[in-house]
């Protein structure tokens, strides 16, 4: 009996850690070919705030209140209400963690498993009453930069 457990476990453990390992290497994959996840944008900035820790992300300011899509597949990690007006979102996949901050509406709910380019809710305005999006990737609890995994050539506006 305890050998059929140890086999038992041993095969769970093999193959969670196997496709955690595809996950991460489909999500490396993608690295460069990302489409913005809203329809259009007027400005997009690139942020790196070096106090008290650097932090890096990207935000894309537009004129509408347009639907935001994932850039990739990933399970909804958490839903977070950082004020009355608004929502973030992690999805995680593999190792790595895609924010959508300052959506109004949401379509999804915590454990949805979201495909690439689906719609994931509506963005909101920020303080300025501008409709912006801020857009976060981590590694682990490592804060990476996300510009350098969009497809800047496709999604020339």
């Amino acid at each position: 009996m305890k050998k059929l457990i140890l086999i038992i476990f041993t095969f769970i453990f093999t193959t969670i850690s196997f496709g955690q390992r595809m996950e991460n290497e489909i999500f490396k994959a993608s690295k460069g070919k990302w489409e913005i996840p809203i329809a259009k944008y007027q400005i997009v900035k690139f942020n790196t705030y070096n106090e008290p820790t650097v932090f890096k992300y990207s935000s894309f300011i537009t004129d509408s209140s347009y639907e935001v899509n994932s850039v990739e597949a990933g399970i909804v990690e958490k839903i977070i209400t950082p004020d009355s007006l608004h929502f973030l979102v992690i999805i995680k996949s593999g190792n790595y963690y895609v924010t959508y901050n300052l959506l109004s509406n949401l379509y999804i709910k915590t454990d949805d498993y979201i495909k690439r380019n689906q719609k994931i809710g509506v963005l909101g305005k920020n303080v300025d009453g501008k409709y912006e999006l801020i857009f976060n990737l981590y590694k682990g609890k490592n804060n990476m930069n996300p510009k350098t995994w969009f497809n800047w050539k496709k999604n020339k506006k």
